[in-house]
């Protein structure tokens, strides 16, 4: 997923407006978070309830309100009025995942191998994203500015972020907030397709 594909909103070969909204293919990456499908929204929340159910059953974690909300945080005008946008962003999508470590996806479905399982690389890349991604966004959240550079360049080894300057890094920070948002929500539902769907 380390290409986030832009979807077009008219079919190809289709002129002029059409008052139909979008029709957004679930196994397509958006590049706007506001532009995850409620099916990818929802099937992820069922999931993660689940699993932070077992994890915490004293904290009720609801799922789909953090990304209900993350979505709203994530549109144009709460960048300007919320001068803290970006850590209640990481703040609210780190939720997700802040109580959940790789053995637990396990305990709670037994269909989603263990962490022990060395010979399922596909899981060991899910798990090792998690990680990364909760570390990146606990950075931003505490207002931990100097690893965050390398934690992304961890997350996307192939792209240049390690050898970017701190100020454009940081200027770039909010597209990568969002990017890495994304990133989050469906390696889940990937996960979760991959592992627990029937068939």
């Amino acid at each position: 997923m380390d290409n986030l594909q832009e979807q077009s909103l008219m079919p190809a070969g289709v002129m002029g407006f059409s008052s139909e909204p979008p029709k957004i293919v679930i196994s397509e990456v958006p590049t706007k978070f506001i532009d995850i499908p409620d099916e990818v929204s929802h099937l992820v929340s069922v999931y993660m309830t689940t699993i932070t159910g077992i994890k915490k059953p004293e904290k009720k974690v609801d799922i789909e309100l953090i990304i209900k909300n993350a979505k709203n945080m994530f549109k144009s005008g709460a960048k300007w009025n919320d001068e803290l946008w970006f850590q209640h962003c990481a703040s609210s999508v780190r939720e997700i995942i802040l109580f959940i470590d790789p053995e637990d996806f396990h305990k709670a479905m037994r269909c989603i191998p263990s962490p022990d399982n060395r010979t399922d690389e596909e899981m060991q890349n899910f798990f090792s994203v998690f990680c990364n991604i909760k570390a990146y966004l606990s950075d931003v959240v505490h207002f931990v500015p100097d690893p965050r550079k390398g934690k992304i360049s961890m997350i996307y080894p192939k792209e240049s972020f390690g050898t970017m300057n701190k100020d454009d890094f940081y200027k770039m920070e909010p597209e990568i907030i969002e990017r890495i948002s994304i990133e989050l929500i469906y390696a889940l539902y990937f996960m979760f397709k991959k592992y627990c769907f029937a068939g």
